[in-house]
Parts: structure tokens; C-alpha cells; sequence
């Protein structure tokens, strides 16, 4: 029996550390140009195939089948309808399995958030780290050889430019996640390792990602009543703050937003395109154009299959059929997240990151699938205690 119960352990084991290879290249590598990402993902699936089957055909998960399941399958014969290129398909819908990290997790015992936070820790220490470094003259962004890596293998962007609100643009893919572990740490009361997540928000360059983690603070204030005492010293700092870098602050948001201006009016555009092209059949917005399928945009003059506008690209390609059970999902953890105290911070964080996907198009993808993954792995954790 002793050898047994090893033996199970040994392989939990295994599991675990197959999830941290995972979750390490598809953070750091969201593009996958390693071809690690999905190969260690497809390796686990395989691995676990027996509890995948035993978890999908249990009745109380009828939620999560029909989710991860039924209803990608539904929206692929809905798109195949109007796109019959079934490649692209499987490449759009295929990230539904990443949910899959949930039952694989609860049935090894696998801290999913744990390994989750130790990664985004991993990929704020590169910004972090980077920009010191080049602050400091050791080492400058362009001769930095894993900046460089990520750069030239369509991982990151980076550069040192004047129209920076501070002065650094060292985006790697994922970095987006990083506002989630920030928020962990500063509603953790981890003030050191906040201020390092904060500062790889900042540094790495985006509009979104500094105003975001701003408002990450704000939120903080307001909702964390452990420190109600020092509430007021921290809105008096706040404003004294204000006051003296305010206006520094508003000119260099005015110089990006300048700098940024073109960008912008893509966006504008492509939404009007969008428009055009859904007004041509009230079918359109209910049963969508078709994953993958293309539109002519107007902002760069030819046909695209998609663009940073994510709900509106959703409803485009799948139509209100597919968004609206979708947005249903996203939203239906938040607010027992919310009203529990130990997972506020992940429901102020989510919704802030939703809210930013409406922007960039960091919704439909592996590392937003991932994130999903997470907060309905610490969901069901809610659930659980309810019970």
C-alpha cells in the first residue's frame, strides 16, 4: 500500500512540475516561438486524460462541460458555416481547453494561483531588473540579450523612447497579467513586492497598464478596511503627490496620447469598418461573420481578420450567440469573489483587466484563457467553503 501511495505522489509531482513548465513558457512565451507552450499543454491533457473524462462527465459540472465542451464545438460548426478553414478554427476555439488547468489542478492538489503569481513574479523582476540595469548604465535595453530574445521572437516590445511616460517601453506579451499579481500583493499588505509589479507596470510602456494599476491603488484604498486608520494619510499623500508631479504627469500623458494619436484613429476606424460590414445582414449580429472570417478596414486599406477591439471583434465573429453566454462566463465570479474577503483583490483585478481587454486584445487568448482558468479555480474555492 506504502509503494502505492508513493508511487501517486510521485506522479502528482510530476504533474505539478509540468504545470510550472507550462505556465513558465505560456507567460513568458504567449507567441509560443519556442513550441514549448502547447507541447507541454498537449502533454499534460494526455497524461490526465482519465480525470479530464471523469471531471467532464460528472453532472454537477454540467456548467463547466458545456463551457469548455459544447459550447467552442458549437461556435466552430456555427464559423464553419461562413469560414472553411478549419485550421484557423481549431487555432481560434482551441483555447477553451486551457480551462482544463481546473480540474487538473483540483484532482493533482495543484496551487494553480501559486504557480500562477511565481511566474508573473518572474516576468516583472525581467522588466524591473531590465530597466535598472539600463538606468544605471550596466546594461542598456538594446544590448540586453533576453530583452532581445523576446524582442526579435515576437515576444515583447521594446524600446527607450521620449514619448514614454517613463521613458521605457518594456512590454513583454503577458505583462498585462502582472496588474493580477500587483493587486495580490498589495491586498497581501506585501508592500515591497507591490511596488516591483507596480513599477513593471509602468515601465512596461502602455497607456492601459499605468492607468490601470493607478486605479488598482485606488481601489485598493477604498476596499481594504485593515487599513481604515490610515486611510486619510494615504488620500493626503495621494494628493500631495498630485500636486507636486501632476502636472509633469499630464504632460507626458499628453505627449504619449500625441504619440499614440495614430493608433488611436486605427481603432476608431476599424470600429466604423466593423460596423460596415455587420450592417450588411441582421444575421450578422446574431449569429456572427464567422471566427477568423475577414472584413475590409478601412485604417490600413485591405481585408484583416481581426483587431484590438476584442467585444466588438467577439460579437463580429460570433455573433451575439457566442458573446453573450461568453460575457455571462467572465462576469459570473466576480461578485462572490467580491463579497469574499480573501478574493477581493482577484475580482477588482479581473474586472479591471476586462475592462481593459475592451482595448487590447488580450481577452481571446492563451494568457487570457490562463487568467480565466485562475479565477474560476479560486471560485470554486469559494464555492467549496459554502458548502
Amino acid at each position: 500500500m506504502n509503494k502505492i501511495l508513493n508511487r501517486k505522489l510521485g506522479f502528482n509531482d510530476f504533474n505539478k512540475y509540468m504545470i510550472i513548465f507550462f505556465l513558465f513558457f505560456a507567460l513568458l512565451t504567449p507567441a509560443d516561438s519556442l513550441k514549448l507552450k502547447l507541447l507541454s499543454f498537449i502533454c499534460i491533457l494526455i497524461i490526465n486524460i482519465n480525470k479530464i473524462l471523469s471531471f467532464l462527465t460528472m453532472k454537477k459540472n454540467l456548467f463547466y462541460t458545456f463551457f469548455i465542451v459544447i459550447f467552442p464545438l458549437m461556435l466552430f460548426v456555427l464559423s464553419s458555416l461562413k469560414n472553411q478553414d478549419w485550421i484557423e478554427l481549431v487555432k481560434f476555439f482551441y483555447i477553451f481547453s486551457y480551462l482544463l488547468l481546473i480540474p487538473i489542478c483540483e484532482y493533482r492538489g495543484i496551487n494553480l494561483l501559486k504557480y500562477f503569481i511565481y511566474i508573473l513574479n518572474v516576468i516583472a523582476f525581467i522588466i524591473v531588473v531590465s530597466a535598472i540595469l539600463d538606468g544605471v548604465g550596466i546594461l542598456t535595453i538594446n544590448n540586453n540579450p533576453l530583452l532581445m530574445f523576446l524582442n526579435n521572437a515576437g515576444e515583447a516590445q521594446i524600446s527607450v523612447s521620449q514619448f514614454a511616460i517613463f521613458h521605457y517601453v518594456i512590454f513583454l506579451n503577458a505583462s498585462p497579467l502582472v496588474l493580477i499579481s500587483f493587486s495580490y500583493y498589495l491586498f497581501k499588505r506585501n508592500y515591497s513586492l507591490a511596488l516591483i509589479h507596480f513599477l513593471a507596470l509602468i515601465w512596461s510602456g502602455t497607456r492601459a497598464n499605468i492607468y490601470l494599476g493607478i486605479a488598482m491603488i485606488l481601489l485598493y484604498i477604498y476596499f481594504d478596511k485593515r487599513i481604515r486608520i490610515m486611510k486619510p494619510l494615504l488620500v493626503l499623500s495621494l494628493i500631495i503627490i498630485v500636486i507636486l508631479y501632476g502636472r509633469g504627469f499630464y504632460e507626458r500623458v499628453t505627449r504619449i496620447n500625441w504619440a499614440k494619436s495614430y493608433g488611436d484613429e486605427i481603432r476608431s476606424l476599424n470600429l466604423e469598418s466593423i460596423k460596415l460590414a455587420m450592417n450588411n445582414s441582421w444575421v450578422n449580429y446574431f449569429f456572427g461573420m464567422g471566427a477568423r472570417s475577414y472584413y475590409f478596414s478601412y485604417a490600413r486599406n485591405e481585408l484583416i481578420n481581426q483587431s484590438e477591439l476584442s467585444y466588438v471583434e467577439l460579437l463580429r465573429q460570433i455573433g451575439l450567440i457566442g458573446l453573450v453566454p461568453f460575457m455571462t462566463f467572465l462576469i459570473k465570479p466576480i461578485y462572490r469573489l467580491l463579497t469574499n474577503k480573501n478574493f477581493t483583490w482577484l475580482a477588482l483585478s479581473f474586472a479591471l483587466y476586462l475592462i481593459k481587454c475592451y482595448f487590447d486584445p488580450f481577452l481571446f487568448t492563451s494568457t487570457g484563457f490562463i487568467l480565466i482558468a485562475v479565477v474560476y479555480f479560486e471560485y470554486r474555492k469559494t464555492q467549496m467553503e459554502v458548502g
